[in-house]
Formats: C-alpha cells, sequence, structure tokens
C-alpha cells in the first residue's frame, strides 16, 4: 500500500523517525491510526450514550425555579468580583 502525505506531514514525520521515536514512517502511520481509531471508537460510544440519554424518560424541569438559581449565582459572581 503507498501512502501520500503532504509535505508538513511528511516533515513531521521524519522529524519523530530522527527523534529515534519510531524505526520507520510505517510504525508513526500505523500509530497515528490506531490513535484515530480509538477517538472513533470514543465518539461512537459517546453517540450511543447520548441517544440512550435521549431515549430515556426525563423528569420534568421546574424552569422557574432553575431560572431563580442561575440568577442567584450570576448575582453571588458579581459581588465577589466588586
Amino acid at each position: 500500500m503507498n501512502i501520500h502525505v503532504n509535505q508538513h506531514h511528511e516533515a513531521w514525520i521524519a522529524e519523530q523517525i530522527a527523534a529515534g521515536r519510531y524505526g520507520d514512517p510505517g510504525q508513526v502511520i500505523a500509530d497515528a491510526l490506531d490513535l484515530l481509531e480509538q477517538r472513533e471508537l470514543k465518539r461512537e460510544e459517546l453517540r450511543r450514550e447520548l441517544q440512550k440519554g435521549l431515549d430515556s424518560p426525563t423528569a420534568p424541569m421546574d424552569f422557574p425555579a432553575l431560572r431563580k438559581r442561575l440568577h442567584e449565582e450570576w448575582e453571588a459572581r458579581q459581588q465577589a468580583q466588586h
């Protein structure tokens, strides 16, 4: 398989090899792909958890009480700054 990268990434790969972090470009690419795979797995897990939250019944929210609490917290922060 041939992989083409832009000049920036090519230079970065060369720096990693020169620094002794990797033995060859294939190791850099393999490590990058492992990290990408981990990130995608975490995203998928987050999507599933979000969907579970969206699908679950929610408790009714007391918006007036929430607004009052947020306003009180905001006022307290304003007074602390002065």
